[in-house]
């Protein structure tokens, strides 16, 4: 598992490649700056640094959702066995739904059978 509190005080917003290859933040405050004849014409290497930011704000989201489902369900989903005890879950509350409307019919034709 990756750290995230060690990026805490990053450059954060509008990370991008200026047209001398320097890695600029909204600001127009330095942070890099590539060197080097292969990395000129790497635009995928070039958008994922760039991206990082958003990569490490999407991490952190990421683990606040979980943290709220292991909270609400009482569980931890770093194992396997909590992930299938959730579908589990969520397929019997579907099938006791329907359980339920069915009893439901059930009841109001034998009313209308009584009266």
């Amino acid at each position: 598992m990756i750290d995230t509190d060690k990026y805490e005080e990053h450059a954060k917003e509008g990370w991008h490649f200026d047209s001398a290859h320097v890695l600029r933040d909204g600001y127009d405050k330095e942070i890099a700056e590539l060197v080097g004849e292969d990395w000129l014409d790497d635009e995928a290497t070039q958008k994922l640094i760039a991206d990082a930011p958003l990569l490490l704000a999407e991490v952190e989201r990421l683990r606040e959702e979980k943290r709220f489902v292991e909270l609400e369900h009482g569980i931890s989903l770093d194992n396997r066995e909590a992930q299938v005890t959730i579908r589990l879950n969520q397929h019997y509350e579907k099938q006791h739904e329907k359980l339920l409307a069915e009893v439901k019919r059930l009841r109001d034709a034998v009313r209308e059978l009584i009266e």
